[in-house]
């Protein structure tokens, strides 16, 4: 008799989950600059340890975070684009005497949107723009 409550126990565990809605998050940086940017992602709860790197190549983008959850979304609007553990630095690649000047540690430089909501689950995004103008002498 016990087997057969931890069977029932078990399927309705694996309806549930299967039944949750679904949560895709991203978020992704965008360089509308000429030049090739380096960008750094450090864990300040972990002494700042390096641990992710990606590069944008000019006029291209990247997402640096991709996450599907069926805990709910990742991000709740443009403070959550700032993950409080993790610090961005970017580096403007080939060209010593120049940098980006964008702070991508500060909230008011992400923009978020919910790209989609349906019977199925949620969509949304954190998305960062690096202009031409935000690429200045050191």
């Amino acid at each position: 008799m016990k087997a057969n409550y931890i069977l029932a126990s078990i399927l309705v565990s694996i309806a549930a989950i299967a039944c949750s809605k679904s949560a895709k998050s991203k978020k992704l940086i965008q360089n509308s600059s000429s030049y090739s940017i380096k960008v750094s992602i450090f864990d300040k709860s972990n002494s700042n340890k390096l641990y992710a790197s990606h590069q944008i190549s000019a006029n291209g983008q990247v997402v640096i975070e991709d996450i599907n959850s069926k805990s709910g979304p990742r991000y709740n609007g443009q403070q959550s684009c700032v993950n409080p553990n993790d610090s961005i630095a970017l580096e403007v690649i080939d060209n010593a005497g120049l940098k980006a000047s964008l702070d991508l540690n500060n909230s008011t430089n992400w923009e978020y949107s919910r790209v989609s909501a349906n019977s199925s689950g949620t969509e949304d995004e954190c998305k960062a723009m690096i202009d031409p103008s935000e690429i200045v002498s050191k």
